[in-house]
């Protein structure tokens, strides 16, 4: 519901320069030429997402459930790694 639907989930991975490559309705597929070093960046702000040995390039992330998770992987989006 509001701001925070799947929808807004992909648009805030597709503003912070990934690519959306699928996903179910809790969670987005997103490819970043950058995915590791975006993954540790990610972890060290408390945001769990999953690499994928097969291909480095993609991460999975699970949809945030409350607005302070909303704000958290949006704050942490920012930061460049």
């Amino acid at each position: 519901r509001g701001p925070h639907r799947p929808a807004s989930f992909a648009k805030l991975l597709v503003g912070a320069g990934m690519t959306i490559v699928g996903g179910m309705s809790l969670y987005r597929l997103a490819r970043a030429p950058n995915a590791r070093a975006r993954f540790t960046q990610l972890i060290s702000h408390g945001i769990l997402a999953r690499p994928f040995d097969y291909d480095s390039t993609l991460l999975r992330f699970g949809l945030p459930l409350g607005a302070k998770d909303w704000r958290r992987l949006a704050d942490a989006l920012k930061v460049q790694p």
